[in-house]
């Protein structure tokens, strides 16, 4: 289940980078990146809510 918090998110984005840079092959590369992409866009979402409202 994917976290609200965004450091969590922050992360797992960069792990799946880590992962995306040591992968055995091109094609398991781009999946860690894709992941890495859908965490950024979480924590970014997730920063968004947290935000105060003005």
């Amino acid at each position: 289940m994917p976290s609200e918090r965004p450091e969590y998110n922050v992360a797992r984005a960069a792990e799946e980078r880590a992962s995306a840079a040591s992968a055995p092959t091109p094609a398991i590369g781009r999946v860690h990146d894709d992941l890495a992409a859908m965490y950024e866009r979480m924590a970014k979402q997730a920063e968004r809510e947290l935000e105060p409202a003005d």
